[in-house]
């Protein structure tokens, strides 16, 4: 199949009717005059998102009849994305002007990076951390297992979050939200799109480290940026987000650690989804 199209943009909807319109709204204003394929797929939204979608003539609608995860969403929409680059863009991002062009250029000019990300934001402007470290025993955890405020005070002890980047400088990540990354079709065609043992989560962190593990360039791009309703799109799992969490962490670990980093990390896993449930749970309750 040749590349009919320059960029191909793929966003998976499930009941993301608040945000899919601003989401379109900016990537077709974003686009015009370019030669890209928006692709919208929706995991059997019941709110109304495909309605919203419908209204851009130009937009091509997958509907699958039930939630598949963003993973299986995702690969649906790699398997008729026709182009050269694969925009993955969350339904509750904005782009901003020049920010997917941006991308390109980037990748255009460096054929060793086959995946470029940009600086999120929060709609009040401020910086949105974004990028991570391949995770390890001693991230996981403290991950799991120190409260945000102490990772906040002490940032070498928050390698799997970054804690020691201020997201405002060019470099090469481990791995970037999957929120919004640019990557080489042609990359992926060869890796292997996203595992779908892991639906949710760590499905991005799995496929940076196997392009990496093949010697490619993740590249943080903050000339670029978009802006991003952080934990939106998974909000709605509610409590059992933890545990979706933990579980596809330990998918991830299984895949690439030792054994015995798997072993160890099995029951941990479990006791830190408890601890971070409990802790959410009691501060809900200060809270009112």
């Amino acid at each position: 199949m040749g590349d009919h199209f320059d960029i191909s943009v793929v966003i998976v909807t499930f009941n993301s009717r608040r945000f899919i319109r601003a989401c379109l709204e900016s990537v077709v204003k974003a686009g015009d005059g370019e030669n890209w394929k928006v692709i919208v797929v929706d995991n059997a939204s019941i709110d109304g998102s495909v309605d919203v979608a419908m209204e851009y003539p130009s937009v091509e609608i997958i509907r699958k009849n039930r939630n598949v995860g963003f993973a299986a969403g995702v690969n649906s929409g790699l398997h008729v994305a026709d182009s050269k680059y694969v925009l993955l863009l969350n339904p509750d991002t904005v782009v901003t002007d020049g920010s997917i062009q941006t991308l390109k250029e980037y990748l255009d000019a460096n054929p060793d990076a086959a995946c470029v990300a940009p600086q999120l934001l929060d709609f009040d402007g401020s910086i949105q951390p974004s990028c991570r470290e391949f995770p390890t025993l001693r991230t996981i955890l403290a991950e799991f297992f120190l409260l945000p405020g102490v990772r906040r005070r002490f940032p070498n002890l928050d390698r799997y979050r970054m804690g020691y980047f201020d997201h405002r400088s060019r470099r090469e990540v481990d791995q970037p939200m999957a929120s919004c990354m640019l990557l080489r079709k042609g990359v992926l065609n060869k890796i292997g799109h996203l595992d779908e043992s892991m639906p949710i989560f760590f499905n991005d962190v799995d496929l940076c480290r196997r392009m990496k593990e093949k010697g490619w360039r993740i590249v943080f791009l903050p000339d670029a940026k978009v802006y991003h309703y952080y934990g939106a799109s998974t909000k709605a799992l509610g409590v059992n987000r933890q545990l979706y969490l933990a579980w596809s962490m330990y998918r991830y670990l299984r895949k690439h650690e030792p054994d015995l980093l798997v072993y160890l990390c099995g029951p941990l896993l479990i006791v830190g989804y408890l601890f971070k449930s409990i802790y959410s749970m009691m501060f809900g309750i200060r809270r009112g």
